[in-house]
């Protein structure tokens, strides 16, 4: 059952086309992320699907109704903001009920809802408080819990975690979810953070230039990125250009500008004299001492330097040198301390399986 559905959906602020002919759908209780950078458009579609932005064409259903030009508080829709919008002068049990008393609910059931709905989001106990005296944290569960008491059919959110500090943002993340899925509310978040994006949604929509580029879910759009701007924007930065030189049933060999032969899996689209352009995720490379020989199936495997090295706590990663080409790696630190430091000769090794073709944005 569909809970959402885009169709033709168009804005544009003067000569700036913010959204383009953008189609979509979305499975009832299904949560899905608009993905892209600060202006390719995710924020005004939210903003249309709210109510808050009228769109120049298309439609917005929610179900099988028409919301297209209907007044936000007609919609039946929940938002939470990115700054979250409490009221500084209410507390939380009135800034919840704020919602409650729009929607003209009934006043002896209104104290039941904002108990209930203070449960739901871990902050029994609060409902007297103010917003300056709660954390980023807490300011953002009584957001989301206003947006979740008036039980709407959608729930909206525009990048509510980017205002908390970096180790309660991953805990809200999982705290979120879990709540999305305990409610089983369909949800479209808005972020331009590609971890937050991969942890929480069923299907991402990648988005540049007001339009889709890919949609799929996480491992999907992760492992098979369409092309150099998908592959980019989840951190795939590692890139060859080259010309295919052979090709069998399972993989190809391409040679790079710098005479680089990279082995690389198969593509239906590229065939010997193609040019090709081949991504190899970061985490997917093997680095070791150079005099270390790879494994069997690495068939990607060559000589590089140590320019850079970056101490990241949980992971360490490499910036080398291999054939006029900066390579990044990273891995995960299981030994404390770097383990190669700048002006090391080290070896580099990846398999075919990590090594793909994107088309070129």
């Amino acid at each position: 059952m569909q809970a959402l559905q885009l169709s033709g959906l168009s804005k544009r602020f003067r000569e700036v086309v913010a959204v383009d002919h953008l189609s979509l759908e979305v499975e009832a209780g299904e949560f899905i992320t608009l993905l892209g950078p600060s202006g390719c458009g995710k924020t005004t579609t939210l903003r249309m699907i709210a109510g808050l932005e009228e769109p120049d064409s298309g439609r917005i259903l929610v179900g099988d109704q028409d919301i297209t030009y209907l007044a936000p508080e007609r919609r039946g829709l929940g938002m939470v903001f990115q700054n979250y919008a409490l009221f500084p002068h209410m507390t939380v049990r009135d800034n919840i009920a704020f919602g409650l008393q729009m929607h003209k609910v009934p006043r002896d059931q209104i104290p039941e809802k904002i108990g209930k709905t203070l449960e739901l989001v871990h902050l029994s106990g609060l409902q007297a408080r103010y917003p300056r005296q709660l954390s980023g944290g807490q300011q953002q569960r009584v957001a989301l819990a206003r947006a979740l008491v008036v039980e709407p059919q959608l729930l909206l959110l525009d990048e509510p975690l980017s205002n908390l500090d970096a180790k309660l943002r991953q805990e809200m993340r999982v705290e979120l979810k879990l709540l999305q899925s305990e409610v089983g509310i369909t949800t479209v978040f808005v972020t331009h953070d590609q971890e937050e994006a991969l942890t929480l949604s069923d299907h991402l929509v990648v988005m540049r230039d007001g339009r889709v580029v890919q949609m799929g879910t996480p491992g999907e759009i992760y492992e098979h990125p369409q092309d150099s701007f998908v592959a980019s924007f989840m951190g795939q930065e590692n890139f060859f250009k080259g010309t295919v030189v052979a090709k069998n049933r399972d993989s190809l060999q391409v040679r790079t500008v710098q005479g680089l032969v990279l082995v690389a899996r198969t593509h239906p689209d590229l065939k010997t004299g193609s040019d090709a352009l081949l991504v190899v995720k970061k985490e997917r490379i093997r680095i070791t001492p150079d005099r270390v020989a790879p494994e069997p199936a690495e068939q990607n495997n060559y000589s590089a330097t140590v320019e850079f090295v970056t101490y990241l706590g949980t992971t360490i990663q490499y910036v080398c040198s291999l054939e006029g080409y900066q390579l990044l790696v990273s891995i995960q630190n299981t030994e404390g301390l770097p383990a190669f430091q700048r002006g090391d000769r080290v070896r580099l090794s990846w398999s075919v399986k990590d090594c793909t073709s994107v088309v070129s944005a």
